[in-house]
């Protein structure tokens, strides 16, 4: 019964996608700068921690780190616990920071002024990225609109085209409870 279950179980990985804050004018380009972010728990992280937050410049999680691991030699020594306890304090520390993740590097891509665009479930990091350019691809066009000395884009007839060829997509924030916590916050500059 078991190798039944096992033949039909697919592997299912999702991503979410952003996109950088100066977007090129160009549709392959645009492409080539978005990035994909894995859900769910991070090896990487688990195994490097302090490695793994220095390497993508999430500096309040690495400092909430250090002060943990700070924290945990110091109760260690003052209590004088064994090693398998604090080996399993630290195993604990890694994976919630491997289980978060994803979310850390959201908030921070969120900060740095990246937007979310889109989301994708497939079988492998080349299926999602093959599905979301299926769809993405069709909506975008091959360059941007080119302005005017008037300042309007060129091939919109009305107002009302025109302020939807200027107006900025909506920021979207994603809501994590410890990556929020660990990576910056997002800033409105009103």
């Amino acid at each position: 019964m078991l190798p039944y279950l096992l033949m039909g179980r697919e592997k299912s990985l999702s991503y979410t996608v952003h996109e950088p804050p100066q977007r090129p004018a160009d549709r392959v380009a645009r492409a080539e700068a978005l990035e994909f972010v894995r859900d769910g728990f991070s090896w990487q992280a688990f195994f490097f921690a302090p490695a793994w937050l220095f390497e993508r410049k999430i500096w309040t999680g690495l400092l909430v780190y250090a002060v943990a691991i700070g924290t945990l030699g110091a109760v260690w020594w003052i209590f004088e616990l064994s090693w398998p306890v604090l080996a399993l304090v630290l195993l604990a520390i890694h994976a919630l920071i491997a289980s978060e993740a994803d979310e850390m590097l959201r908030a921070q891509m969120t900060a740095r002024g990246w937007e979310l665009i889109g989301q994708v479930t497939g079988s492998s990091a080349l299926d999602c990225e093959r599905r979301f350019f299926d769809t993405w691809l069709d909506k975008v066009p091959m360059s941007a609109p080119q302005t005017t000395k008037a300042g309007t884009a060129a091939g919109a007839t009305s107002p009302a085209q025109q302020q939807a060829l200027r107006a900025e997509p909506p920021v979207v924030r994603t809501v994590g409870i410890l990556g929020s916590l660990l990576a910056p916050r997002h800033r409105d500059k009103s």
